[in-house]
């Protein structure tokens, strides 16, 4: 198949990559054109070499942590590899969910002389979601990648914005990648603030929060939030529950057509990856 949607994910982010997979499957009415694949890190052996290794991000030494709840993103290069480097795929993050979309109208955008199309992203590109034409990204090499990472012949934030890309790249209406914002226009919704992801509310965060500036240059910020009741370091609810609903109603409506057990569920509770009160929500929520 000529056509495939790539849903980045991997142990901590699999319950969100189903639902994803479900509202895709779910709003296009061309599934005979296309196919849906979830690619889990954690089974991606060229990516598992890079895991507790060090490598280079804003020009710091950091730890690549298989432990991150970002630990997919490197598989974000890996689908014209995949592809054979033909044909079109389009690649996704594990938040990222149709919103009454048919996302084959995605894959038929005239690319022009475009090699990707993605949305600006400050200083870079949003390789969060891409559309793409893999014949020419046959230097997408991941294990090179991973390589010259290891090797900090490269920027991590350099490799995810995209800054060194040779090919010519154009950009991609928001609506196909909407930061959060649920509104009659999104086709693509991006649950993108962690902090806020509707179905870890509660959890602990499993990635290293950005610090904040401290106030008048003194006073930590972190200790602030924390008064007013905004834990930096715990998941809290997203400011707009029509965002909670969206992916709670889809959810049941997959569990309700089989597409995800509730055993899953369950073991996504007790595995923390899933907030505690999930079941209680699914039960209030109607099915969408």
């Amino acid at each position: 198949m000529k056509y495939k949607v790539f849903i980045q994910s991997n142990s901590k982010q699999y319950l969100g990559a189903l639902v994803s997979k479900y509202t895709i499957e779910r709003y296009s009415s061309n599934l005979d054109k296309f196919a849906v694949e979830i690619l889990s890190v954690d089974e991606i052996s060229e990516i598992k070499n890079i895991f507790n290794k060090e490598i280079l991000k804003d020009g710091k030494k950091i730890i690549y942590s298989q432990n991150d709840l970002q630990s997919f993103t490197l598989s974000r290069f890996l689908p014209p590899q995949l592809m054979n480097f033909e044909g079109r795929s389009i690649v996704i993050d594990p938040d990222v969910f149709s919103v009454y979309t048919d996302i084959w109208d995605l894959f038929k955008i005239d690319m022009g002389s475009y090699a990707a199309l993605m949305r600006r992203h400050n200083v870079g590109w949003g390789t969060s979601v891409m559309l793409i034409n893999n014949k020419k990204f046959k230097h997408w090499k991941i294990e090179e990648m991973v390589n010259d990472l290891i090797k900090h012949k490269v920027d991590y934030r350099d490799l995810m914005c995209l800054r060194n890309e040779t090919q010519k790249i154009g950009v991609l209406d928001n609506v196909w990648n909407s930061y959060d914002t649920l509104s009659d226009k999104t086709k693509l919704l991006h649950n993108t603030l962690r902090i806020t992801q509707p179905w870890r509310v509660g959890l602990k965060i499993d990635y290293i929060p950005k610090r904040m500036k401290p106030l008048f240059g003194i006073i930590p910020r972190e200790l602030i939030h924390m008064a007013l009741g905004r834990n930096p370091y715990i998941h809290r609810e997203h400011p707009d529950k029509n965002q909670t609903n969206f992916f709670f109603s889809h959810l049941k409506s997959a569990i309700i057509e089989e597409k995800i057990s509730i055993n899953l569920v369950e073991k996504e509770i007790i595995n923390k990856n899933l907030r505690p009160d999930a079941i209680k929500i699914l039960n209030k929520v109607k099915p969408a």
